[in-house]
């Protein structure tokens, strides 16, 4: 018979093994403005890296075998006085070490709890969307650019000096 401060160990236990297997690496970026077209800008403010992704459902997604997750927080903002399409699958995380695009596994809400968005979308006239794009990306090195509708930027961190060896 499991006593209540058995039980109390044991959430202990479980909480504490999700928070050591779920480790979040957040980097800090330098904010700025971006063009998805001539309507559309977007900033990106943070980007993570982590092992897996927790569902508000249950379970976890994790990424396949020597990567890691990363999600880029975005804030997109239509300027244009009419509803334009938003396609998050013209984003992509470049490895510039092996030149290889990393496309955008899921679109998010950026919430605590883990709440799916359409990567493919329209945003409303003068409206603005706040999105967490997570992509699958090689682990033990830092991305250090992106490309969105064929225009290729680079990563710009706030930390310089610790940049990942690729």
């Amino acid at each position: 018979m499991i006593t209540r401060l058995h039980f109390q160990k044991l959430i202990i236990l479980l909480a504490a093994a999700c928070l050591f297997t779920s480790c979040v690496t957040t980097r800090q970026v330098v904010v700025r403005n971006y063009d998805y077209d001539k309507d559309i800008s977007f900033t990106i403010e943070k980007i993570e890296e982590t092992s897996q992704i927790g569902s508000w459902m249950g379970g976890s997604y994790v990424p396949t075998k020597g990567n890691v997750f990363v999600a880029m927080y975005v804030t997109v903002k239509n300027s244009s006085a009419q509803k334009l399409p938003l396609d998050f699958k013209n984003f992509y995380l470049l490895d510039t070490l092996t030149h290889t695009k990393h496309k955008v596994e899921f679109a998010m809400l950026p919430t605590k709890v883990s709440m799916w968005a359409n990567r493919d979308s329209d945003i409303g006239a003068n409206d603005t969307k706040r999105r967490r794009l997570v992509f699958t990306y090689p682990e033990k090195r830092r991305a250090e650019a992106f490309a969105v509708n064929d225009h290729v930027y680079n990563i710009e961190y706030k930390d310089p000096a610790k940049k990942a060896s690729n």
